[in-house]
């Protein structure tokens, strides 16, 4: 489902704990929509030479995220338009799942001074290995956090990270009535390519899903 770097390469990986990543001053997500090119390079270098805490900057999820991660999900969740998943997810829960994830499937959160306001992931959209660069992304913003353009610099870091991983296509199933969601997607360069009519049910009824996609590479 979807409501949307230390070393520009190595900062993914969920064991490694507390980088600094991309700060709302000194570093700013670049939108292109392709690898890790020699600029970006350089700007994460730059991160990392930021000594002193940023106001709100996105890194790798850790074990102690896991509350904010379960209480953020089941508001989204309670709002009926975000996913097909209930709840609860407690904080034994969100640890489980974030322990299982490999490292094809990273996990993000935004710090502020709130705490965590958002997280994000990307995870193989299927288990058959022809196609293994197709990855499905997600992107969740706490509520009191929504509309200061949170979920834009989520997915622009994923979508940034996502060839590195070896990703040559993003692919976003927004749930009817999801508007916000499908403007995220669509101001990342993200196409409608179709909708899956009554794809599952929230709370006893069928739900349309809409399916985003965003090719990483150039297609002729």
């Amino acid at each position: 489902s979807a409501s949307a770097l230390a070393s520009a390469r190595r900062w993914h990986h969920p064991r490694i704990s507390a980088p600094t990543l991309w700060s709302s001053h000194a570093c700013t997500a670049p939108s292109q929509h392709g690898g890790t090119s020699d600029r970006m390079r350089k700007t994460f270098a730059s991160c990392d030479r930021i000594s002193v805490p940023s106001p709100s900057s996105i890194r790798a999820a850790t074990p102690r995220d896991a509350a904010e991660i379960g209480a953020i999900y089941d508001e989204a969740i309670a709002s009926g338009v975000a996913t097909f998943a209930t709840g609860p997810h407690d904080v034994d829960e969100r640890t489980a799942w974030l322990a299982a994830r490999g490292e094809q499937a990273p996990v993000w959160v935004l710090d502020d001074a709130q705490g965590v306001v958002a997280w994000s992931a990307l995870a193989p959209f299927s288990h058959r290995y022809w196609y293994d660069g197709v990855g499905e992304y997600t992107v969740y913003v706490a509520e009191r956090a929504q509309g200061r353009g949170i979920g834009g610099r989520m997915l622009d870091a994923l979508i940034s990270e996502a060839a590195a991983l070896g990703y040559w296509k993003l692919v976003g199933m927004i749930l009817e009535g999801n508007d916000g969601g499908k403007a995220l997607a669509t101001s990342r360069g993200f196409r409608d390519v179709g909708t899956h009519r009554a794809h599952g049910r929230v709370a006893g009824a069928w739900r349309d899903v809409t399916v985003m996609e965003l090719h990483l590479e150039s297609v002729a």
